[in-house]
């Protein structure tokens, strides 16, 4: 497992990084996955990628996930899309809407076959045989932020380009 670097820390090594650090696995990962690209000027995407997501964004809490990969709990208004949607003039609604009801009236047949409308009970979902298991930890984040898995060049690099890795083309680590 590895050590959880504070994020300040984190953001400094992304700064400071250079290209020829990644160079090996940034080239390998894109010939595996049959990309062409300028390496060097890829590194440079990547690493802007990182700086921009993270600017301005002050994580109260970083945790490392049951995976290793850290986590940064973030407040809700500094997480990226709510700054893109507040820079488009959008109002962040901070608590969810309430769920819609569903209608639970149904005809129910009684014992002599007549019919009558009455609430139907609320059924859970039957859980799938396949379906993994609920966990139920207690929140790792405080109430006001939300987890996010922190995004580092490493991953990127992996990915061969920063356009495969927005496409949700990861590879395993």
């Amino acid at each position: 497992m590895r050590d959880l670097v504070p994020f300040g820390q984190f953001v400094d090594q992304t700064r400071s990084a250079r290209f020829g650090d990644y160079a090996a696995i940034l080239r390998a990962s894109a010939k595996r996955h049959s990309l062409q690209i300028d390496a060097e000027a890829e590194f440079r995407r990547m690493k802007d990628y990182v700086l921009d997501y993270y600017h301005e964004v002050h994580p109260v809490r970083s945790i490392l996930g049951a995976d290793g990969h850290p986590v940064d709990c973030v407040p809700l208004a500094e997480q990226p899309g709510a700054r893109l949607a507040a820079h488009a003039g959008h109002t962040l609604q901070m608590t969810p809407p309430a769920p819609a009801m569903p209608d639970t009236t149904r005809a129910c047949a009684d014992a002599e076959g007549s019919s009558t409308q009455g609430p139907s009970p609320p059924f859970p979902p039957s859980p799938r045989l396949d379906s993994p298991p609920v966990r139920t930890v207690e929140p790792v984040c405080p109430d006001g932020t939300v987890p996010l898995r922190r995004i580092t060049l490493e991953s990127l690099v992996r990915c061969g380009s920063l356009n495969h890795y927005l496409r949700g083309v990861h590879t395993a680590r």
